[in-house]
């Protein structure tokens, strides 16, 4: 401490009250002195209380920075900075698998309990938002990027940010194909707002991918009766004239996945024809509609179809005899009831009777919960199915599926595999 800051009287630290005279007893004609020493005295204070204050800025701030250190060396310590690249790299890919959770508006890290084991994925964006470290990683992985989810009914839907994230994961993602999973319906705002064309932007950017498209699944719930003028489908939106979808051949969607097949009229069904093409592999997973598998002209659009799944997440309503519709390259055909209650026969007897697939060479039939063993298994249909195909089963796997012993015997004589499993 200098002198500077001592009394102006005694030269001691500080103002010696004590030792300095009473103002009471204080000569007037020595205040003007005292005074300007009083000041000095306040000044200096100022001075050194500046200095000690801009030396303890430097200490926290010294402080601040080795503490930052510390931690940094303390996470390079950690398990997961020791994991190679390569095994982060697959990590984050299985993390960001489609799911309920790959939203790119998600904020959710962690899936919630109800997702887990249920194809619950994290959004690049969460996985990015960790840590630097992470950061850099994701951003380096064009394939982290190359599938999302998008909901249609989320009120964010025609935000900026959505736009934005959209556009962020078509540029990271560089040229890779592309996985969507579009789930919801879109709600026309126009009734409320007054503005019909708001989500016109997301769509014509979605639109621009399109040829990069290689797997598509499509999860809209039924529209409820009356409401088909309110809410757009991602079919209705792909149809729209402010779209610009490609009409090319060029598209590269291979795998189709859809909850309820929309009704197409001659113009849906003829942008379908571009859009789906080249679809090989198509999953249905009707809860009631069964019979719209047929009607809507859905399967008319893949002439290149080899793997058809139905799976029946609902006991159907309104299974009508319908026709007889022939898929001559389809090889695998796979049935799964996954309803817990009722009956699976007149659904299966359905899908038997509603195709002849000449190509079938692999059958799976699945019953996912132990239902009613009486009238389960549609023995005549069956029969009549492998008959009608003339197809050349290689292999044949039942479960859960129980019959009678005729029936076996008879749908043993016509299914004739080189491998079953039943």
């Amino acid at each position: 401490m200098t002198s500077s800051t001592g009394c102006g009287e005694c030269s001691r630290l500080g103002v010696c009250h004590s030792l300095c005279p009473s103002t009471q007893f204080v000569d007037i004609s020595a205040l003007p002195h005292l005074l300007s020493s009083a000041q000095r005295d306040l000044a200096a204070f100022d001075t050194e209380i500046e200095r000690i204050s801009h030396i303890l800025r430097k200490l926290v701030e010294g402080r601040t920075e080795t503490q930052k250190y510390i931690d940094e060396l303390q996470i390079r310590l950690s398990p997961v900075f020791r994991l190679p690249l390569e095994l982060l790299q697959v990590i984050f890919t299985e993390a960001s698998i489609l799911g309920p959770c790959t939203d790119i508006l998600s904020k959710n890290i962690c899936p919630p309990p109800k997702f887990l084991g249920n194809g619950a994925g994290i959004a690049p964006f969460n996985i990015a938002g960790v840590c630097r470290h992470w950061r850099d990683i994701a951003f380096d992985m064009p394939r982290l990027w190359s599938s999302f989810s998008l909901s249609l009914d989320s009120k964010s839907v025609t935000s900026s940010e959505t736009l934005h994230k959209l556009e962020l994961h078509l540029k990271r993602s560089q040229n890779l194909p592309l996985a969507l999973r579009i789930h919801g319906n879109y709600f026309i705002r126009v009734i409320t707002y007054g503005n019909k064309d708001e989500i016109g932007p997301l769509t014509s950017v979605l639109a621009s991918s399109a040829l990069r498209w290689a797997s598509l699944e499509i999860a809209s719930p039924s529209i409820p009766e009356g409401w088909d003028s309110h809410v757009a489908t991602f079919f209705d939106l792909l149809d729209s004239d402010t779209v610009g979808l490609p009409t090319s051949d060029l598209h590269t969607i291979h795998t189709l996945t859809v909850n309820e097949p929309p009704y197409l009229t001659s113009r849906k069904l003829q942008t379908c024809r571009a859009l789906f093409a080249n679809v090989t592999s198509l999953t249905i997973s009707p809860r009631h509609k069964l019979h719209r598998v047929w009607c809507t002209g859905i399967l008319y659009a893949m002439p290149l179809l080899e793997h058809l799944a139905i799976e029946l997440i609902g006991v159907p309503d309104d299974v009508l005899a319908i026709g007889c519709l022939t898929l001559p390259k389809v090889k695998s055909l796979s049935v799964a009831v996954r309803f817990p209650r009722g009956n699976p026969h007149d659904a299966l007897a359905v899908i038997f009777d509603g195709f002849t697939l000449p190509s079938l060479t692999s059958l799976s039939i699945e019953c996912e919960h132990d239902l009613k063993p009486a009238n389960q298994w549609p023995g005549p249909e069956a029969v009549d199915f492998l008959v009608r195909s003339g197809c050349n089963l290689r292999s044949l796997e039942l479960k859960r599926i129980r019959m009678s012993e005729q029936e076996s015997e008879e749908f043993s004589k016509v299914a004739k595999v080189s491998r079953s499993r039943v």
